[in-house]
Order: structure tokens, then sequence, then C-alpha cells
């Protein structure tokens, strides 16, 4: 009887607990089928949007989504060339994955026709850390990686050590209602 008394108060102070903890859930997410209070908390929880932005006067013999992929929960703009002045955009969740380096959006871009000259790009919206846009070159893969906690936009010359350099502008834009949205505009 000794024993049985002990457990009566943790179980009845865990009924307790469940019951205001059930209680603050629904207050704050509202009733069912009313939408969340915030779009943009609904696009944080999903995937990254990336558009590429050609800001120079040479047409990109080439701009395409990067694989392997792990899912179909990608969306590219069909590869093609990108001339001056013109777009090409991606989105997804968690479609790329190299061992344990997932992105939700990847992008190659060749700025020369035999592939000598080219940089990948990928945007990853983790639930626990900040947004955050990967680049590298090419066959050597993401080498480096900037996340969102300080700035939304900055300018970046890439590759600084060998090899012909482009100039960015990136931006991390404000969510769209189902994506984390960041605009790459290259410059030279």
């Amino acid at each position: 009887m000794v024993r049985f008394s002990r457990l009566i108060i943790p179980i009845g102070l865990a009924c307790v607990m469940s019951a205001l903890l059930a209680g603050c859930v629904t207050s704050t997410a509202g009733s069912a089928g009313q939408p969340l209070p915030s779009s943009a908390r609904e696009a944080s929880i999903r995937g990254s949007r990336l558009c590429i932005v050609n800001a120079t006067t040479n047409t990109f013999p080439l701009v395409r989504e990067l694989g392997p992929f792990i899912n179909g929960d990608h969306n590219p703009d069909p590869e093609a060339p990108l001339k001056p002045g013109a777009t090409w955009c991606t989105s997804g969740y968690n479609s790329y994955s190299v061992g344990n380096f997932t992105q939700d959006a990847t992008a190659e871009i060749l700025f020369s026709e035999d592939g000598s000259d080219q940089v990948v790009w990928g945007v990853e919206n983790s639930w626990f850390f900040y947004p955050i846009i990967s680049w590298g070159r090419g066959a050597q893969g993401f080498s480096a990686y900037k996340d969102t906690e300080h700035a939304w936009e900055w300018d970046l010359t890439y590759p600084k050590d060998s090899g012909p350099q482009h100039d960015y502008h990136i931006r991390r834009l404000d969510d769209s209602e189902n994506y984390i949205e960041w605009q790459l505009t290259v410059r030279r």
C-alpha cells in the first residue's frame, strides 16, 4: 500500500501537466481548419527556393540543378543557357544528399562550354539552425557556406584562390507562402 501511494503523486502531477500543456498548444495553434497565424512561420518549416539572376553581359552556357537526388521533391526550371538579364529558379525540400550533407535545392552554373569554369550552389532551411547557402567549385562539391544569423544580404567574390573569379550578390528574401527564398545575382 505504501508503494502504491508513492506512485499516485507522480502520476497525478503528470496528468495535470499534460492537461496544461495541451491547453497551451490548443490556444496558440487555433482551432482545427483555420490557418496558422503566420505564413512566414509555415514557410520556415518547408523547403527552399533559389533563383539565379544573370546580371552580366555574357550568356552562361548552362544552368541546371545539381544531383544526386534522394527524393522527387525538387522543381527546377529546365536546364538551359542563361542569357543576360534572365532568371533561373529551383525549389525543393531535402532533395540533394551526399553522405550526411543535405540541401533543399541546388544549382550548377557553367560559365564555360567545356565545364572548366563552374560553381555549385545549395540552399538549406534547417529546422534547427538559420537558413544556409553553400557554394563550391564544380566536381569538388560544396566547400563554403554562410547562414543568415547576422546578415540577409552580402557580396561575395568566388573563388578567391585560383581560376576565373565571379562576383555575386546574395540575398535572403522574405519568406513566401511555401519557401525560404534566396536570390543569387551574378555580376561578373
